[in-house]
């Protein structure tokens, strides 16, 4: 998981023209100084090894550059390792988007404006857990990895959907995604009939985490009324219930405004409050989400939980974002939850605008440590 040599930070005009914008600044330093900083990968490019990072948190050298996106020449000799079963060195081009990694080296010369960067070592995260989905169309999520959630009570949000385990709403699609169909159908069952059917997976039983980078490629369905969301819940959930397990809610999503997205935590409070407390972060994107495939992550450590969009923190908590009576329940085992519902206290009902089938497609989930 460790040493690739790098040798410098390329396209100083273009990084100058950031650095003005975004109104950065970097401590003059004179002779040499070691940085490290923690990134994610934005972009790469084999054939010119250019290396594309954004920049989270680092040491003096670098903190200036933290939301900026900054560009690494990589040395022609260089090879990046990443722990994720591989059994040989990564070349930059099997590098993935949103992969988190810590870069170390030095800042050579009398720099300000200009940084030269020269890494020294490059670490990727190992990959712990992943699916996916790949397989026949018409299959059902793997059950060594996910259980299918079914019923149609509302889930405590009057949601009219009902969630079935059948391929017409919970498929892989043959070409590598899962499929999650909301379809407007009556469907009974468990003594409920709904107007609606959706799909719902979790990893509950079979996979939990205490902390890492989490992260799910997804194209989101718009349309009023429509609910998707990418969450956690602790997996001790059916001991001491909620609010007391925590969730988190990596991204939700409402299908009337597909230019935003929610980050969110629950927990319990000291007080006599039930429901606990809910802490969200709104977002506001440049494009509909709609439109395409997207990463949403999870930056998740012992004294933080952040939200990212395509590799880009766009909500951050720490027990200091709490006040006095609000606990911090993040440092436990967690599973994981996809789902689409269908209306809902929040989002509302579908209207005629509302097209069905509606489909969120999910191209991959990753786990890394």
């Amino acid at each position: 998981v460790r040493s690739v040599p790098v040798a410098a930070l390329a396209a100083f005009c273009l990084l100058a023209v950031v650095l003005a914008l975004a109104g950065c600044h970097v401590t003059s330093v004179t002779g040499t100084s070691t940085f490290a900083c923690r990134a994610s990968v934005v972009s790469v490019d084999p054939a010119t090894r250019a290396l594309v990072v954004n920049v989270w948190t680092g040491s003096k050298s670098v903190e200036g550059y933290r939301g900026q996106k900054v560009t690494l020449r990589v040395d022609a000799k260089a090879r990046i390792v990443q722990a994720s079963g591989h059994s040989r060195p990564l070349t930059l081009g099997e590098l993935h988007f949103g992969a988190p990694i810590d870069i170390v080296g030095t800042v050579d010369g009398t720099v300000s404006a200009h940084p030269l960067f020269t890494a020294t070592k490059i670490i990727t995260q190992r990959l712990l857990w992943s699916d996916e989905f790949n397989g026949p169309a018409g299959s059902l999520p793997d059950p060594s990895k996910w259980q299918m959630d079914t019923g149609g009570y509302g889930f405590g949000h009057h949601e009219l959907q009902y969630y079935t385990d059948q391929p017409g709403n919970l498929a892989l699609d043959g070409q590598g995604h899962l499929a999650i169909t909301a379809l407007r159908q009556t469907y009974s069952g468990g003594g409920y009939t709904r107007a609606y059917t959706s799909g719902k997976i979790d990893s509950r039983g079979t996979f939990a985490t205490t902390y890492g980078w989490i992260q799910a490629r997804m194209k989101l369905p718009a349309g009023r009324g429509l609910w998707p969301a990418f969450w956690a819940v602790g997996a001790d959930l059916g001991q001491i219930g909620s609010p007391q397990s925590g969730e988190i809610d990596v991204m939700e999503y409402l299908g009337q405004d597909p230019f935003r997205i929610h980050g969110t935590i629950h927990g319990p409070t000291t007080s006599a409050r039930p429901g606990g407390y809910a802490l969200t972060t709104s977002h506001r994107t440049a494009v509909s989400l709609a439109q395409g495939f997207h990463v949403y992550g999870l930056n998740w450590s012992p004294d933080l939980v952040q939200m990212t969009l395509d590799g880009v923190p766009y909500a951050t908590y720490t027990p200091g974002s709490l006040s006095q009576n609000q606990q911090w329940v993040f440092n436990k085992p967690f599973f994981l939850i996809i789902d689409l519902a269908v209306g809902g206290s929040w989002p509302g009902s579908p209207d005629a605008t509302t097209q069905f089938p509606a489909k969120m497609l999910v191209d991959w989930v990753r786990v890394y440590s």
